[in-house]
């Protein structure tokens, strides 16, 4: 049932987990949670493809290594944030833009479907999330998910 509250730290241990085994071994993946598990209604499947999208976008953007880092806070009676960000190579303020386009890509032809970013706004916002995103060239991605907690939790 899809309205049953997941613990977002359990599911980011299993993410990690996964990533390990397809990451080279020049990217170092580190994952920060609070000591107490987080939950939040969502389905995980929704929240395992958001999350999974975002993580191998920024392995893609660190073709020499690097490190990816995810961290998972909560504000009590107010949000949960969840934080993905990469050492990669970046992007410059025109393409911030526009990563959110269905079908935009900034990978060769054939190699991305661009639908990516699409998808994983879309994820956010069925949830009534927000999104944000910073980067630099040349300095990395930091993508910033947030989602209200319900007033009763």
């Amino acid at each position: 049932d899809e309205n049953d509250s997941v613990s977002i730290t359990a599911l980011l241990d299993d993410i990690v987990e996964l990533l390990k085994v397809i990451t080279p071994g020049e990217i170092k993946i580190h994952l920060a949670v609070p000591a107490e598990e987080i939950y939040f209604q969502i389905d995980p499947v929704r929240l395992q493809q958001l999350v999974m999208n975002l993580c191998i976008n920024a392995l893609q953007a660190m073709p020499g290594g690097g490190e990816l880092k995810i961290s998972l806070n909560r504000v009590p009676d107010q949000h949960i944030c969840i934080e993905i960000s990469d050492t990669g190579t970046g992007m410059d303020e025109e393409t911030l833009g526009k990563i959110f386009d269905p079908l935009f890509t900034t990978k060769e032809e054939g190699k991305g479907s661009g639908l990516g970013l699409f998808a994983v706004k879309q994820i956010v916002e069925e949830y009534h999330g927000k999104i944000e995103v910073q980067s630099q060239p040349g300095k990395g991605t930091t993508f910033l998910i947030s989602f209200k907690l319900p007033i009763n939790h």
